[in-house]
């Protein structure tokens, strides 16, 4: 988001007109010479410097307060979801993934959208982390569930409001099994992953 509170009139005028799609309407050397813009006020080095600390400062105090977000930082986020293949023992794998519940899925509740995916829950999470990342949105995620919820603004400058929430299909299980199943736990998921009809 350009933010040209900062930008004068004048230089705002000089530069749209000198990069105008249509060549024949741009600013020709000489106008761009005979400009406002360039007759107006030139700041002085000590000026410069004072405008540009101004501006580090500000830029130090934005990150600073960033780091202090404990709600959400989608860098450890993603760095945390590592797998390392022990030497020489190349079958078995180590996950350093955080300890979340998986939530499982109930055909019986309504939903506005649904997706059905094979992929593992962190990878649908990396995902949606990776997709927002460069975006003006405000997401928060769950610690203890793969949920996320997520605030966007509109076209008419509301705000949008949703969760997403990756749920697990559990099949071959009983129903009254509890709606929690440990994200490392096989115990009921071992006939999901043989089946090869695992979703998240």
């Amino acid at each position: 988001n350009l933010d040209l509170g900062t930008i004068s009139e004048d230089y705002f005028h000089l530069v749209t007109t000198m990069i105008k799609y249509d060549f024949q309407k741009r600013f020709t050397i000489d106008e761009i010479k005979d400009h406002p813009w360039f007759k107006g006020p030139v700041a002085t080095e000590e000026e410069v410097k004072k405008e540009l600390e101004m501006r580090k400062r500000e830029i130090n105090r934005r990150n600073a307060s960033e780091e202090e977000d404990e709600d959400f930082n989608p860098d450890n986020f993603i760095d945390s979801y590592q797998d390392e293949v022990k030497r020489g023992d190349e079958d078995e794998w180590e996950e350093n993934v955080p300890n979340r519940k998986v939530k499982v899925y109930d055909a019986t509740v309504p939903k506005l959208t649904e997706f059905f995916s094979s992929y593992e829950p962190n990878i649908l999470l990396g995902a949606l982390i990776n997709f927002v990342r460069p975006k003006n949105i405000d997401l928060k995620i769950d610690k203890l569930q793969y949920k996320a919820s997520i605030q966007m603004p509109s076209e008419e400058e509301n705000i949008v409001d949703f969760v997403v929430e990756i749920l697990k299909i559990k099949e071959n299980c009983e129903e009254n099994e509890g709606l929690f199943v440990d994200s490392d736990d096989d115990e009921c998921l071992e006939d999901v992953e043989t089946s090869g009809s695992q979703r998240y």
